[in-house]
């Protein structure tokens, strides 16, 4: 289980996490309607973190709010811990 999670689903979800910090940073710069944090945080929370780091990086979005840097660091601490968790309850990760 957790391995078809790392080989698929996050790469997914970072894709999905890449498109929407891009969407979000293009809304931003015209004025236009924003992807709520809380929703970046939680595709961030689910595996798209990966993502998110390169997107922040890559749009220069996101970078300053201190905030919401904690939020992340914590969404991917979560997200690795309970890889762990799910991981130590199936016995193998491969």
């Amino acid at each position: 289980m957790v391995f078809y999670y790392l080989l698929i689903g996050m790469p997914c979800l970072s894709l999905i996490s890449i498109l929407m910090y891009g969407l979000d940073k293009r809304q931003a710069r015209l004025h236009g309607s924003r992807i709520p944090e809380s929703t970046l945080l939680l595709f961030d929370f689910l595996g798209g973190w990966p993502g998110g780091i390169w997107a922040q990086n890559r749009f220069r979005h996101k970078t300053i709010k201190r905030s919401y840097r904690i939020q992340f660091v914590l969404a991917v601490v979560a997200n690795l811990s309970l890889i762990g968790l799910l991981a130590f309850i199936d016995g193998r990760v491969f």
